[in-house]
């Protein structure tokens, strides 16, 4: 049996590693969990918009639960409107209880006090999301939703969310640096 030192193992152990994560983010794509609904966000999307999807959705470790993706669409609150995808327990889920959370992409920056949105956003903390991509941490009550793990950041010229109460905040935080990095997915229109 031939030895090998330790240096060279690991230099071939480093090599592989290397490859096979650039093999990973070239083939990189939106979770399993949106591929059902990509021709109805293509076909809804506003064409001056873009939305990037994360390349994963924790199921928040629900027992038995599975995860399912519903397009809520455009929708024209906070001024310059928004687009809108959520994710959730169940199919079709139109209530707060099946609701765990969702992913948006807007016009208006959320920090500008006239964007309508709560001072939360003005004050939330900043996160590396990728090199040249800042975003903003926080956590607050939503409503009826209770509280929830809210990362937002400017990309394209838009902005972009995700938040969850079903999360925790590094799964959050993890979906949203996902998103940064996907390429971003194009209106049909």
């Amino acid at each position: 049996m031939k030895v090998r030192p330790l240096p060279i193992l690991v230099t071939r152990a480093a090599i592989f590693g290397a490859i096979f994560s650039c093999v990973q983010l070239a083939t990189a794509a939106p979770a399993l969990v949106f591929r059902p609904i990509l021709k109805d966000i293509r076909n809804q999307l506003p064409k001056d918009m873009v939305i990037r999807l994360p390349a994963f959705v924790p199921n928040a470790d629900i027992k038995g639960a599975n995860t399912y993706a519903i397009v809520r669409g455009y929708q024209s609150e906070y001024g310059g409107g928004f687009f809108a995808v959520d994710f959730a327990s169940v199919p079709d889920c139109s209530a707060t209880v099946c609701n765990m959370g969702n992913i948006f992409v807007m016009r208006d920056d959320p920090k500008d006090e006239n964007s309508g949105l709560s001072e939360d956003y003005r004050n939330a903390k900043p996160i590396n999301l990728k090199s040249g991509i800042r975003g903003f941490y926080f956590y607050a009550r939503s409503g009826s939703a209770g509280y929830r793990h809210h990362v937002f950041w400017k990309q394209n010229g838009l902005f972009f969310e995700v938040q969850s109460r079903a999360l925790s905040k590094q799964q959050v935080i993890n979906m949203a640096i996902s998103m940064a990095q996907e390429s971003p997915i194009r209106s049909a229109r």
